[in-house]
């Protein structure tokens, strides 16, 4: 009968070299996914974080605001209810602007729309906390209500407060530009005059709208 029986050293040394392929195979897997780049989210900015924060005030402060004035039957602080629901759109619209844009949408703020929009917004919501505190403190002898009045609040400080740092940054980086800018600078300038922007003004109107919330 012809023909070789295989022994065991042969079937030991041919099994040891299959599984040191699959050994080098495995590695050299391991190696290239150790090279690949990554794919991690970026951190959340400053900027984002203080959108989302009025994002997410809207749901209990319309809660407390709207309880509160079926109990107590008063219009503040209820009224507080109008500016948080347009702190809301507004942060919806700043944290998702790609997808709005990309979906044909024709609303398109620029930067100083958005401060406008904050200026105005710090300018209700201190309008009208002043009016719920006095009239929580004076008008009211029901401690529940107070209690409830003075919680229905908490979120409109917080966005009041995310509104006033928008303001006081954007303000700050628009002096320092004027001030930095050498075509401001000059006599020839009269106040109001507009004038198209050059390549430098364009650049760092770019960098304010990115720097107020990058994407």
């Amino acid at each position: 009968m012809s023909g070789t029986i295989p022994t065991a050293s042969s079937t030991t040394s041919e099994t040891w070299s299959h599984i040191r392929s699959i050994s080098n195979h495995t590695h050299s897997l391991s190696t290239k996914s150790s090279t690949m780049p990554s794919q991690q989210s970026p951190p959340l900015s400053l900027p984002r974080a203080l959108r989302y924060l009025t994002l997410y005030a809207f749901p209990p402060g319309f809660i407390l605001a709207f309880l509160h004035g079926i109990i107590a039957g008063q219009a503040v602080p209820a009224l507080g209810i109008i500016p948080l629901v347009f702190s809301a759109l507004i942060a919806m619209y700043l944290l998702h602007r790609n997808q709005i844009s990309y979906g044909g949408s024709p609303i398109q703020l620029s930067p100083l729309n958005i401060l406008v929009l904050d200026f105005v917004l710090v300018i209700l919501y201190l309008v009208l906390l002043i009016i719920s505190w006095i009239v929580l403190t004076e008008f009211y002898r029901d401690n529940g209500q107070i209690i409830l009045g003075t919680y229905a609040t908490v979120p409109q400080m917080l966005c009041c407060g995310v509104h006033v740092w928008f303001v006081l940054v954007d303000v700050g980086r628009m002096v320092k530009h004027s001030r930095e800018c050498e075509d401001c600078a000059g006599a020839g300038h009269a106040s109001g005059e507009y004038e198209p922007l050059k390549n430098g003004d364009r650049d760092a109107e770019e960098e304010l709208e990115e720097a107020r919330l990058p994407v």
